[in-house]
Parts: structure tokens; C-alpha cells; sequence
């Protein structure tokens, strides 16, 4: 059987300001492995458009004009840090842009991995286009990759049927939603995809964490979580997001422990008529 060591306090759910093939040469440097990669890379589709000018409810569309970070990028290098950090029977999911499916196929079968299912994402509210001309941007694509040796790889059915490999999510750009990235997506997709391809407690890694939305939906499924960022700027906006949502939860925390305190206490007051205690801890 093969041990992995224990996951250095440095890294366990951690964001670092650092290329990701860099970072994982570091953790790989350290023997440690990981059982699930979520991965957004930059898909190099900027280009200038007028949708700044078009209105989403409270906000502006950003359009696919994204920054200097999105127009040029290779996906070899990361691809192949991925398959040697991850755990035999570990899962790669990818999103990128349809015209570049293959590419990422290619790569990814080069470095070792099985390509198993295209998974899709169909927004709700999608950014609209010329209705005369084209079809709607509804659609997001995912490419889902294993790692086998001998283990099996993990999935978990989500419903009792067959597990649909169509995700419908609204976009995070609406006026319901808080944007910290214009690629940013859905908690709870990534949500989704962390429940149905690793375990609770295990280890989820993003090489490009973005705005922190894979921590977050690390944190609500009961994993733990490493990542990389390498823009300031970003690193910046998801490392206080990140913080503020623990805050938030342990603030939540703590108000459910103590509402269970106060009702073991009720209960307490009244058994005590008929000499009887009872305890209930809803932790």
C-alpha cells in the first residue's frame, strides 16, 4: 500500500501567491499528494466587446475582455505537475473553452491520464447574444480525467438515478451574486463537482484559485484544500473573501452551539421535577 505523508500545516488550506507549476514542484518536494484537482485556466478568449455597456440587473457585463492574464497560455506544464501530485484513483477536472477540447485531451492522455466524460454547464441567466444570428452562450464545458494504476477511481452518485453530466447553475454575475472574478464560478457547481469526485475530509487542489470559489466549496462539502493564485491582485480579493467566509461560518457555529446549550438547559429544568436529565448536543 502506498503512504502519503501528513499534509504540511504550510499548505493545508491555504492559498499561496505562487505559479502553480512552481507550487506543486513544492508540495511534490514534500511527498505531498492530492485526491482531487479542480482546475480553470485561462481559456485566451479576451477580446475587446461592448458589453460594458449592457446592463445585469445591478451591474455592468465585464464581456470577455479579461486582463493581460488571459492572452496567452499554455496548458502542458501544469497538466503534467497534475498527474505526478495526484493520488492513483484521483480525478482532474478541467474547464476550458470547446475549440480547445482536444488540446486538453491531448495533453492529458500524454501525461498519463484516462479521459472519462465531458460534463457541461448550462447557465441559467447566460450573457445574451444576437438572438437573429447565433445560439445562445448557455453552455460551459468540463473535461473529466482519472489517474489509474490499481486504484479505482471515485464517484459519487448524487441522486437515485443516473448522475446527469448536465449542471444547471445560474452564473455568478447577476445582481444576486457577488462578483470577485469575470470568470468566476458557481459555488454551488464547484460544490457539486468536489461532492460527486472525492471523499469527505480529503484533499481538493486549484492551480488557479481565481476568487477562492473552490476553497469555499471545499469548506461547505468537508474537505480540505490547497491552491495557487498568481496575480496579486486576485490573491489579494480571494484571501480576504476566504477569511471573511470563516468568520461568517464560525460565527454560525458558535450561535448553533449555543442555542443547544440553552435548550439542553430548558430540558434540564424540566426533568428535574421528576428527578431526570436529559442531554441532547447538536454539534
Amino acid at each position: 500500500m502506498v503512504k502519503y505523508l501528513i499534509v504540511s500545516k504550510n499548505y493545508i488550506n491555504q492559498v499561496i501567491n505562487k505559479n502553480c507549476v512552481n507550487g506543486m514542484d513544492s508540495l511534490i518536494a514534500q511527498g505531498i499528494m492530492v485526491d482531487l484537482i479542480v482546475a480553470d485556466p485561462p481559456y485566451v478568449i479576451s477580446r475587446d466587446s461592448n458589453f460594458h455597456t449592457m446592463k445585469d440587473r445591478k451591474n455592468a457585463r465585464t464581456g470577455t475582455k479579461f486582463g493581460e492574464w488571459d492572452k496567452e497560455f499554455d496548458n502542458s506544464a501544469w497538466i503534467i505537475k497534475s498527474f505526478d501530485i495526484l493520488k492513483d484513483g484521483g480525478a482532474l477536472i478541467v474547464f476550458n473553452d470547446f475549440k480547445k477540447a482536444s488540446d486538453i485531451i491531448n495533453i492529458c492522455y500524454n501525461a498519463g491520464f484516462e479521459y472519462k466524460d465531458v460534463i457541461i454547464w448550462e447557465k441559467t441567466n447566460p450573457m445574451p447574444r444576437n438572438r437573429d444570428r447565433r445560439y445562445v452562450p448557455s453552455l460551459e464545458l468540463m473535461i473529466w480525467f482519472v489517474k489509474i494504476q490499481k486504484e479505482k477511481w471515485t464517484f459519487n452518485r448524487q441522486g437515485n438515478t443516473y448522475q446527469s453530466p448536465v449542471m444547471r447553475y445560474a452564473s455568478e454575475s447577476g445582481g444576486a451574486f457577488k462578483r470577485y472574478h469575470p470568470t468566476q464560478k458557481p459555488v454551488k457547481l464547484i460544490e457539486e463537482i468536489i461532492k460527486i469526485h472525492s471523499n469527505p475530509g480529503e484533499l481538493v487542489l486549484d492551480p488557479f484559485m481565481g476568487s477562492g470559489t473552490t476553497a469555499i466549496s471545499a469548506i461547505n462539502t468537508g474537505r480540505k484544500y490547497i491552491g495557487f493564485e498568481l496575480e496579486k491582485g486576485y490573491y489579494d480579493i480571494l484571501t480576504k473573501r476566504i477569511s471573511e467566509y470563516n468568520i461568517k461560518i464560525n460565527h454560525k457555529k458558535t450561535n448553533n452551539v449555543s442555542l443547544n446549550f440553552y435548550n439542553v438547559e430548558e430540558e434540564i429544568e424540566e426533568h428535574i421535577g421528576i428527578g431526570q436529565q436529559s442531554f441532547h448536543f447538536a454539534m
